[in-house]
C-alpha cells in the first residue's frame, strides 16, 4: 500500500497496523487552548499516551459484523485485546512510540476465545487465527506523525500538527480518521478462499476522549483516555470468504490503563497461554505482524 497513516488502535484488531501508517489528523482548526503545534502535540500525546517516558496499555473489546449488500448487518464474533506502547520523549520535543498488540476472537455470548468457528456466511468450518500486531513505531512531532523507517519520503506530508479537537465542558476528544489501499499479501490465484482480492482497502475512525483539565495541568504526564474505534476491513483470511462481496465492520470501546492487571481476566489468561513474555519484555516480537502476513506464514492455501 502506499502505506497510509493511522492511529494504531484503528488497525490493530484487523491486523493491519504494519501496513497503515500513523497519519495526519483531520486538518481542522484546533480548538483553544491548544493554539500552537507544540501545544497540540503535547496535549495529544498526554491524552493517548504519556509525555513522560512510560509504558501505557490499552484494553479494548468489541464486536465484528458482516456487511453485505441487501442484507441486515450480522454480528459474527467478539474480539478483545491488550495493546502496549512505550512512549519516549525526544530532545527536540517530539515523542517516540513503539507498540505491540495481542488479541483474540471470542464467542458472541460468552466472550471467551474460540478455536473453531462454523462460518454462518458460507457454512465452512474454519479455524480462527487470533492476532498479534506490531512492532509499530511512530514519531509524533509538531509537524505531524512520522514513521522513522520511511525517512525523507515524508517531507511532502509535513505540516503543523492540528488534531480535530472537540471540547464540551471538561470533556475533550479528538478524531483520527484514515483510509488506505495496498496490494494484498494473499494473491487470490494462490489463495482462492483466503484472499478477498488483489487489493486490501480499509477505513477507520478512532475517537479518543479525556478531560481538558488534565491536559492543561502541567503536573499530569498522562491523562485519562477512553477510546472508541470503528473500522471497515476486508474479510479476514481465516474466514475463507474468497472474493464474496461485502466487508467487516469492527466496533470497539476501550481505555488507556497504567498497569496490565487492570485488564480483564479473559485477555490476561489468553496472553499467559499464547504469549507469556508479552508483559515481561518490552519487545515480545521484533518482526512486523498482521492477520495477512501471519496467515501466509502459518497456513496453507485451501481450494
Amino acid at each position: 500500500m502506499r502505506v497510509l497513516q493511522a492511529n494504531r488502535r484503528a488497525v490493530l484488531a484487523a491486523g493491519l497496523a504494519t501496513i497503515v501508517l500513523p497519519g495526519r489528523l483531520l486538518a481542522k482548526a484546533p480548538t483553544l487552548p491548544f493554539s500552537t503545534p507544540q501545544a497540540n502535540l503535547e496535549a495529544y500525546v498526554k491524552l493517548v499516551g504519556s509525555i513522560a517516558s512510560a509504558i501505557k496499555y490499552t484494553h479494548y473489546q468489541g464486536t465484528l459484523y458482516a456487511v453485505i449488500a441487501g442484507k441486515i448487518p450480522k454480528p459474527l464474533l467478539r474480539f478483545e485485546a491488550l495493546g502496549k506502547a512505550r512512549w519516549t520523549p525526544q530532545e527536540d520535543g517530539s515523542y517516540l512510540r513503539k507498540s505491540h498488540d495481542i488479541g483474540f476472537f471470542g464467542d458472541l455470548e460468552t466472550r471467551e476465545p474460540i478455536y473453531e468457528y462454523p462460518n454462518p456466511l458460507n457454512g465452512r468450518n474454519t479455524v480462527p487465527l487470533h492476532y498479534r500486531n506490531g512492532r509499530g513505531e511512530t514519531l509524533y512531532t509538531a509537524q505531524g506523525p512520522r514513521l522513522p523507517w520511511r525517512g525523507t519520503d515524508q517531507e511532502d506530508e509535513r505540516g503543523p500538527f492540528a488534531p480535530d479537537w472537540t471540547v464540551s465542558g471538561d470533556g475533550v476528544w479528538v478524531n483520527d480518521e484514515v483510509s488506505g489501499e495496498r496490494d494484498s499479501w494473499l494473491d487470490p490465484e494462490d489463495w482462492p478462499l483466503a484472499s478477498s482480492g488483489k487489493k486490501i482497502q480499509i477505513r477507520s475512525t478512532v475517537t479518543s476522549k479525556g478531560r481538558l483539565s488534565q491536559l492543561q495541568d502541567p503536573d499530569i504526564m498522562s491523562g485519562d483516555c477512553t477510546i472508541v474505534w470503528t473500522g471497515l476491513f476486508p474479510w479476514l483470511p481465516w474466514m475463507q470468504m474468497g472474493q464474496q462481496p461485502g466487508f467487516l465492520l469492527w466496533r470497539s470501546i476501550g481505555r488507556k490503563i497504567d498497569a496490565s492487571d487492570e485488564a480483564s481476566t479473559r485477555i490476561l489468561d489468553y496472553i499467559a497461554k499464547h504469549q507469556p513474555n508479552y508483559l515481561t519484555v518490552e519487545d515480545p516480537w521484533m518482526d512486523r505482524k498482521n492477520s495477512w502476513i501471519d496467515y501466509a506464514k502459518e497456513r496453507k492455501p485451501v481450494r
